[in-house]
């Protein structure tokens, strides 16, 4: 390990991956420089197969690579923790009001999202994705796909390869049901300045909140949701038998913007 004389620079040399996991500056040893290393400025790599990972925070800059690696860094209301091959990823940050928190697992990859009342949980192979915003809540399940959204009395569930939506406005019902494998399924639903769109076999969608966006791909799938929580607008788009197809997130907060890919898992989180 070598550290600047500013402290600003810490690189780890000579450690195993396996050792260096969930460690922080702090609790790597070197009697004549390791008490130079500052929190506010430092940048570390560790390297192993199929992981990579950036953390940035006011005046940190963090690599991470390993196996089964544990990074946790903390910056105004920061905290991320990396895990492969079942990465796990948290991430804090002020979004207006609100705390962001993501988690990442593969290959059971699961994320979660908090936004002012925001929330987005996915998994695959068998993704499950839910999103709160003012009172909206969605869900997706892969193959069996299973999407609940809820805004202002709306309500979409969707199921594939047997595609099942029941949407409900104030005083509206619908319900579509689709092999998905040889049919696409589109379904808008508005509610106050929601709009939903899922389509099958590729499936894409995207969320956005106070300066948040997140996208995440999946065998084939795409994932955007805009809701700017405030006005609740959100847009989501389904493709896909999220079966071949590598996940990727990416989530802007106020400063912040992370990027999750899986196999081969990659973080990038700026706050």
């Amino acid at each position: 390990m070598t550290v600047s004389s500013s402290g600003r620079i810490m690189t780890l040399v000579g450690y195993d991956p396996e050792e260096v996991v969930g460690k922080t500056a702090y609790q790597f040893h070197n009697p004549l420089d390791a008490h130079k290393v500052s929190n506010c400025h430092q940048h570390f790599v560790l390297k192993a197969p199929r992981a990579k990972v950036v953390l940035k925070a006011p005046l940190a800059k963090v690599v991470l690579k390993a196996p089964r690696a544990k990074v946790v860094l903390k910056a105004p209301r920061a905290k991320v923790v990396l895990k492969v091959p079942r990465a796990k990823v948290v991430l804090k940050a002020p979004l207006a009001k609100a705390e962001a928190k993501v988690i990442l697992k593969v290959p059971l990859a699961k994320v979660v999202l908090k936004a002012p009342l925001a929330k987005v949980v996915l998994k695959a192979p068998l993704a499950k994705v839910v999103l709160k915003a003012p009172r909206a809540k969605v869900v997706l399940k892969a193959p069996r796909a299973k999407v609940v959204l809820k805004a202002p009395l709306a309500k979409v569930v969707l199921k594939a390869p047997r595609a099942k939506v029941v949407l409900k406005v104030p005083l509206a019902k619908v319900v579509l049901k689709a092999p998905l494998a040889k049919a696409e399924a589109k379904v808008v639903l508005k509610a106050p300045r929601a709009k939903v769109v899922l389509k099958a076999p590729r499936a894409k969608v995207v969320l956005k909140a106070p300066r948040a966006k997140v996208v995440l791909k999946a065998p084939r799938a795409k994932v955007v949701l805009k809701a700017p929580l405030a006005k609740a607008e959100a847009k989501v788009v389904l493709k896909a038998p999220l079966a071949k197809a590598e996940a990727k997130v990416v989530l802007k907060a106020l400063l912040a913007k992370v990027v999750l890919k899986a196999p081969l898992v990659c973080a990038l989180i700026t706050t």
